[in-house]
């Protein structure tokens, strides 16, 4: 008979700090897998409509893939937590600009966006389709911004949170300023 308890990993116990970190790290993970999955799912639609679109979404995928890689290796933790903070970052605000506003740079979709039909654009080759799949990956990405934000050191999450609050702010008024 075993004196060690059944619940017991070798992570430790749950409520054990090692065992929440190591459960941390495995959700920040597979939530920065998912995202890669996703990103990586729209790679030959990218490059159909624009090969710039695509090369992005593989430098995504790529970036999702190592952070969710070296979180789980737990290598240079403070440094992955912050890279993988700002790539979401990063992802979520161009994705909100390519939805709200689109881009000047981006090619032209046609007279008037694409078929005419219930949440598609009608005007002319400015802002991109939501879907459910843009919802499902835009909260995945906002859940691994908090996750890892938790992991930074005290004075990287102050400082990180804070640009991180102007810039929700920042694009809040320019949202409001725009409509």
């Amino acid at each position: 008979m075993s004196s060690v308890p059944a619940h017991r990993t070798l992570a430790g116990s749950p409520g054990d700090s090692t065992f929440l970190a190591l459960e941390l790290r495995e959700w920040i993970a597979y939530l920065s897998f998912a995202a890669a999955l996703a990103h990586a799912i729209l790679l030959r639609q990218a490059f159909a409509e624009w090969w710039e679109a695509g090369v992005f979404f593989v430098a995504l995928t790529v970036g999702e893939v190592t952070v969710g890689y070296l979180v789980v290796k737990n290598v240079r933790p403070a440094l992955v937590a912050l890279f993988g903070v700002w790539l979401n970052v990063g992802t979520v605000l161009t994705y909100l600009v390519s939805r709200i506003w689109g881009f000047d740079f981006a090619p032209d979709r046609g007279p008037h966006g694409t078929d005419v039909g219930p949440g598609r654009p009608i005007l002319p080759y400015t802002i991109e389709l939501v879907g459910t799949f843009d919802y499902f990956v835009l909260v995945v990405e906002v859940v691994t911004i908090l996750l890892l934000v938790g992991r930074l050191p005290v004075s990287w999450r102050r400082r990180s949170s804070n640009v991180l609050v102007v810039a929700a702010l920042g694009l809040l008024w320019a949202a409001v300023a725009a409509s």
